[in-house]
């Protein structure tokens, strides 16, 4: 039990009600399920099964998952358009390569890969 859960129950024990806490159920996504199931059985048998109505609720499952794919790929690939200069993290991770070379530099590892930074500002 959660302790969300104890304190309304204590509450209620304290306050003379009997009324219990109900939870919120776990799983919605069974209820819809069953839900849109129950259409398909039920849509036929009081023959609607040729009408666009019984379609639409074939074709709802796959309609919300290519939904959702392309809202999810025109988001991430807007966040990647618009991705700004994040500065303090550019200075960080050159500090962390400046680090890096030197402690292989102390350890006799050349890195000579032409263009590196070679100092950091903060």
């Amino acid at each position: 039990m959660s302790l969300f859960r104890m304190r309304v129950a204590a509450f209620l024990r304290a306050h003379g009600s009997s009324v219990q806490a109900r939870a919120a159920p776990r799983h919605p996504s069974r209820g819809l399920a069953v839900a849109w199931l129950a259409s398909l059985l039920v849509l036929p048998a009081l023959g609607l099964a040729g009408d666009p109505v019984y379609f639409v609720a074939k074709i709802f499952p796959l309609w919300l998952v290519v939904t959702f794919g392309a809202y999810s790929g025109i988001s991430i690939g807007w966040a990647l358009f618009m991705l700004e200069d994040c500065p303090k993290a550019y200075v960080h991770t050159l500090n962390d390569i400046l680090a890096a070379r030197s402690d292989l530099a102390k350890m006799g590892v050349n890195l000579d890969a032409g263009k590196v930074p070679t100092e950091a500002t903060e």
